[in-house]
């Protein structure tokens, strides 16, 4: 029997490794082991080459799993306990091992990881130059707050004469960031706490989820990646084999949103009492109406995979179309932003002296 040690030892351990393992990472590994297991070579001599290609730690950590092999522990139940892949994924490694359709396994692990990094790929590219300018810009007020107004403030104190409201307030504000720094993380720490504690209930965030759903800009863009994560998710499940039922089964358990957990929850009832896919979709009001209709001809082609593929490669391209949209939105949003405090800084810095040269003119 283990020791609280050792499992703490081990989870610290699967923690470090997840985070080194990237999606790159595993699309990397699926796809060496398809190639090595097409041509023949059994899955614990495919681990060890390719374990030999890894820098130490990883590589020291499959070694752990080719034991483990050697024992005749099953593959997906040592990579369960890695915490690599996701439930959805799990499952579809499961189905190899009962089934013994590799090629087609590994190859909806590589796809489905594939469209995950390309989405953040996306996003993060999209969003880039708007963070950047937005740390700048926050950049920018500290040092003109930290620097110029603390120095302008004393040269005020010693002329001795009334200041203009302005810059009181701009004075009074550079004073008080301390005070405002703190202010704000006690507010981030209990908004933080807030969140975690209504994520415990599955009915709260479903709602609240479901109310950002319908968020101007936002709304649309946070719809479609969690659409595409749903259908690249269902699209992994059903192309390996695995039944509709069962796989809306592991999504209402283990999709990430909790409100499309709630409405797998409800298909899967829905399908349990006799209805059609694209029906039980209809009376969701979460999915788009050429979605349900792709899902319905796939249903009476019996091309359902197809279908769904076909959605998750449109929902692909909408993301990222819905992403440089709204980059573009937010850049000069924050250009004005940043300008405009930047520019009642200066006013409000420059202001007497302007008005003490006006003076002396007259």
């Amino acid at each position: 029997m283990k020791s609280i040690s050792d499992i703490l030892n081990q989870k610290i351990e699967f923690s470090i490794l997840k985070k080194k393992f990237s999606r790159s990472d595993k699309i990397s590994l699926f796809d060496f082991l398809l190639k090595l297991q097409s041509a023949g070579v059994p899955l614990i001599e495919a681990i060890t080459t390719y374990a030999q290609m890894l820098p130490r730690a990883k590589s020291a950590y499959l070694k752990r799993w080719i034991s483990k092999l050697i024992q005749g522990k099953e593959f997906h139940h040592i990579v369960e306990e890695s915490g690599l892949l996701d439930p959805s994924e799990l499952l579809v490694l499961s189905t190899m091992e009962k089934s013994g359709n590799f090629k087609k396994v590994y190859s909806n692990l590589i796809e489905y990881n594939r469209v995950q990094k390309e989405l953040r790929q996306t996003i993060a590219k999209a969003l880039s130059y708007p963070v950047i300018v937005l740390i700048v810009g926050i950049l920018v007020v500290v040092f003109l707050t930290n620097f110029l107004v603390p120095m302008f403030s004393s040269v005020y104190a010693q002329m001795g004469q009334e200041l203009p409201k302005i810059t009181q307030l701009v004075l009074l504000f550079s004073s008080s960031i301390p005070k405002i720094l703190i202010f704000l993380v006690i507010i981030a720490i209990l908004v933080g706490v807030m969140i975690k504690s209504l994520g415990k209930s599955e009915v709260l965030s479903a709602r609240i989820q479901k109310l950002v759903l319908t968020a101007p800009l936002i709304g649309k863009s946070l719809k479609d990646i969690w659409l595409l994560q749903l259908f690249g998710s269902f699209d992994i499940l059903i192309s390996s084999g695995i039944s509709l039922s069962n796989s809306l089964d592991i999504l209402s358990q283990h999709f990430p949103r909790a409100v499309y957990r709630a409405s797998c929850k409800r298909m899967l009832q829905g399908l349990l009492q006799g209805g059609l896919l694209s029906e039980v979709m209809e009376e969701e009001k979460l999915f788009l109406p050429e979605q349900i209709l792709l899902i319905g001809i796939g249903e009476q082609s019996g091309q359902l995979v197809m279908s769904i593929r076909s959605i998750t490669d449109g929902l692909k391209d909408q993301a990222k179309e819905k992403a440089q949209q709204l980059a573009t939105f937010l850049e000069p949003i924050i250009i004005l932003f940043i300008g405009l405090i930047v520019g009642v800084v200066l006013v409000a810095m420059y202001l007497p002296i302007f008005q003490m040269g006006s003076g002396m003119d007259i």
